[in-house]
This record gives C-alpha cells, structure tokens and sequence, in this order.
C-alpha cells in the first residue's frame, strides 16, 4: 500500500469541508475554540471517508460525495451505526 500525500491532503480537504457543513447549522455559534477540536476530527473523518471511498473502488464525484458524508455525519454517527450492526448480529445467533 502506497502513501501519496497529495491524495491524503485532498482527503483532510474534503473532511474540513464535510465538517465545516455539519458546523453550519443555525443553533450553533459560527466562531469559537471549541472549532480547534474540530480540526483534527475533520482530517481523520475526511481519512476515514477516502478509506472507505478506496475499499468501496470509487473514484470521481462519488468518492468525493462519500468522503464529505463521512466527515458530515461525523465519529458518533459512524460509532452508533457500527454499535447498531454489532446488536442485530448478536440478536441472530
């Protein structure tokens, strides 16, 4: 496996956008420290959703729609979704 920093790069761009969207709500404050949290957590979710985009073999417009949904719906979405398929598997066996 190949690590090319340009398309990491591109990946924390996409992230910072699909955070920066979720942040735009209308019940939140648009400026404030708690944003500097926020930075890492676009990056890594923007990582996560390339990933994901990569394994799913999407390239183009959809991987970008992926990667910015990913980082949109954020860590605690993701976590509650995998928590979820983890309750339906146990409740078949």
């Amino acid at each position: 496996m190949d690590f090319d920093a340009a398309s990491a790069a591109g990946a924390g761009a996409l992230g910072l956008l699909g955070r920066a969207l979720h942040l735009a709500r209308a019940d939140r404050r648009p400026l404030g420290w708690s944003l500097l949290w926020e930075l890492p957590v676009a990056i890594g979710m923007g990582i996560v959703g390339k990933g994901l985009a990569d394994y799913l073999g999407l390239d183009g417009f959809t991987e970008y729609a992926v990667t910015i949904s990913v980082a949109y719906v954020g860590p605690r979405v993701i976590d509650l979704a995998i928590g979820e398929v983890e309750r339906r598997l146990k409740a078949r066996v």
